[in-house]
């Protein structure tokens, strides 16, 4: 005899059913969810002049791109979040965490959030500072006795 007639319980094939059948690959907000899709801008600062003051703690999404969050907010991803530049992110050397201050341009055309134009200061100190850094990554552990 055979291990199915012994065993009621169905075989799991590759055909789904019931809840979340069909959502793979859709992009409805599925795996990490509190990202949403970037302005096609992102990649280039934008053009006109920058009128929104702007500041928050830089979230880095996979994509390169960045978003402003604000604490008031408890972080959380908000639609009207300032998006920052991957050219800016690359330019400043910027990670997760930091505390960003600078002046947006708003895109009321197409009523999509600010795009971070220019930086102001990081960790409330001039860019240059920040620019100087050393990544935790790159330091080197020393013994304390030696």
């Amino acid at each position: 005899m055979s291990d199915q007639a012994d065993n009621p319980q169905p075989r799991r094939g590759s055909r789904r059913r019931g809840r979340g059948r069909g959502r793979r690959g859709r992009g409805d907000g599925g795996g990490r969810g509190n990202q949403r899709s970037a302005p096609r801008s992102v990649v280039d600062i934008p053009e006109g002049e920058p009128t929104v003051e702007s500041g928050g703690v830089l979230q880095i999404a996979d994509a390169g791109h960045g978003y402003l969050r604000d604490a008031g907010e408890s972080y959380a991803p908000e639609s009207t979040d300032v998006v920052v530049p991957k050219k800016l992110i690359a330019e400043y050397k910027m990670e997760t965490g930091l505390y960003l201050d600078g002046m947006a341009v708003e895109d009321s055309s197409s009523g999509r959030a600010p795009i971070l134009a220019t930086v102001k200061q990081i960790n409330g100190e001039d860019p240059t500072v920040w620019e100087a850094h050393k990544p935790f990554k790159g330091l080197v552990a020393e013994d304390p006795v030696d």
